[in-house]
């Protein structure tokens, strides 16, 4: 399956990412679709929330290995990401080491 990722920004790559983190527990909470919303706009969410759900596990991680270095480059840019999601996981007050351990997962992949 291929996915139209040509116009995509960087606010788009980081909502694909952390929706992807979000549900990676097999549930999407409405609180981190709200986060994920003030973080990117509503234009963003719904246009990366659509491939995000037509897409399989695999096919999501080619599209974040592909497109990462396009919006954050290097070490530092992947660094950044990381921050990213971790940021994310702490909005709700706490990170656990199943959190933890999906970021580490996901970074080593990208």
């Amino acid at each position: 399956m291929q996915m139209d990722t040509d116009d995509w920004d960087k606010r788009d790559y980081l909502g694909f990412v952390l929706l992807y983190l979000a549900q990676a527990d097999g549930t999407l909470d409405p609180r981190e679709i709200h986060y994920i919303h003030a973080r990117i706009g509503e234009e963003s969410l719904a246009r990366i929330r659509q491939i995000s759900e037509d897409c399989n596990d695999h096919q999501c991680l080619e599209i974040m290995q592909a497109l990462r270095r396009r919006f954050y480059p290097g070490d530092l840019g992947k660094e950044s990401l990381e921050t990213e999601m971790r940021e994310f996981c702490l909005s709700e007050g706490h990170y656990s080491r199943i959190e933890h351990r999906l970021v580490q997962l996901i970074t080593r992949q990208l």
